[in-house]
């Protein structure tokens, strides 16, 4: 913790802060009672603790890394960085720059929601091992968040917790120690989620009337859907086309969901593909912890699962929030952050194609 400076205009001098500094600091000789609240001038990864008057020093925990926090507007494409390790923060900061985005650092967990909220950035990398606060309470945060649940989360970390953190919501987890091949991939994976425009849904399921009450449900403008009435046709989909959430009825006329399932987890470019179990079947303890090595999470169909089902696809598609459809769900937000999506798209690569 450092006692640091102010500049005349009343803000915190990061550069003199830098040089040796008494281990406390007058506040400037104009001070008043009045109370302030001070922001940083400069783009430095922070979190600074308020001072309740100019008669005291501001504590702030400070870090070496300068990050773009105060030159994001409003349409930049932008990536929020939640990393503990200095030195690696900086390595992704300096990435994330070099492939044309903004990038905001933390290294506490307990700000990435309230940054994310004020920065809205286009992915967030999130360390799970973080010394404040579990990651997995951060990630769980900003997944029920209506305000940043569409954001793409991308976890990283040195433990085996990859499921985990894809059944939470995450789009992707990478393994810590982290290659360069590694980042620009996933990088990569930004940009083509930023590009990819609609998001793509399939559903599976035998029965037309619930086949098409589930496109009704959750179809709008945003999202591509393709149905399949049988696990061949299931397969024959996912082979040709790449999905974002997949829906699936356990009872199909020609395979079995869990052997649909265990041919999916079998393959590896479908392996971490989210998969939303929407069925009657009463499952046996056996049967649910068979599911939950492939799938994402588990609605039993009644009264209330149409909702249910809506918050759980909308997780796995990175929507902002659920709509309301036909006097069901709705969100008025949901055209903004889409036209916000083809903004930072045309922002970030204008002269690069993408084809889904």
């Amino acid at each position: 913790t450092l006692y640091l400076p102010y500049n005349r205009a009343g803000f915190v001098n990061y550069e003199q802060a830098r040089q040796p500094q008494p281990a406390r600091l007058a506040p400037p000789p104009t001070a008043s009672a009045t109370t302030v609240s001070y922001q940083p001038v400069v783009q430095a990864s922070s979190e600074v603790a308020t001072a309740d008057s100019l008669d005291t020093a501001t504590t702030v925990e400070y870090s070496s890394v300068l990050d773009d926090r105060g030159l994001v507007t409003p349409g930049d494409p932008s990536v929020l960085i939640v990393e503990d390790d200095e030195r690696f923060a900086k390595v992704l900061l300096d990435f994330a720059r070099e492939k044309n985005f903004k990038g905001i650092v933390t290294q506490r967990g307990d700000s990435a929601l309230s940054l994310a909220r004020d920065y809205l950035p286009s992915a967030i990398l999130l360390d799970i091992d973080l010394p404040d606060i579990d990651g997995f309470t951060v990630l769980d945060r900003l997944k029920r968040d209506p305000s940043t649940r569409h954001i793409p989360v991308h976890v990283m970390s040195s433990l085996r917790e990859r499921e985990r953190a894809l059944r939470q919501g995450a789009i992707s987890y990478i393994n810590k120690p982290v290659s360069r091949e590694a980042l620009q991939e996933e990088f990569k994976r930004i940009q083509k989620f930023l590009l990819g425009g609609k998001r793509s849904l399939l559903v599976v399921e035998d029965d037309m009337a619930q086949r098409e009450s589930i496109v009704a449900l959750i179809g709008n403008s945003d999202i591509h859907m393709v149905t399949a009435e049988t696990g061949a046709a299931a397969m024959e989909a996912l082979e040709s086309s790449r999905f974002d959430c997949m829906v699936l009825d356990l009872t199909l006329p020609d395979v079995s969901g869990f052997d649909l399932l265990d041919r999916i987890g079998a393959n590896e470019r479908l392996r971490d593909l989210p998969v939303v179990i929407y069925t009657a079947k009463e499952l046996s303890r056996k049967e649910v912890t068979k599911l939950k090595r492939y799938a994402k999470t588990i609605v039993m169909k009644d009264a209330r699962s149409p909702e249910r089902l809506l918050d759980e696809t909308a997780l796995f598609l990175h929507r902002s929030q659920a709509f309301r459809r036909a006097g069901v769900l709705h969100d008025d937000g949901l055209g903004v952050a889409l036209e916000l999506g083809d903004l930072l798209a045309r922002q970030l690569l204008g002269g690069i194609d993408h084809h889904r």
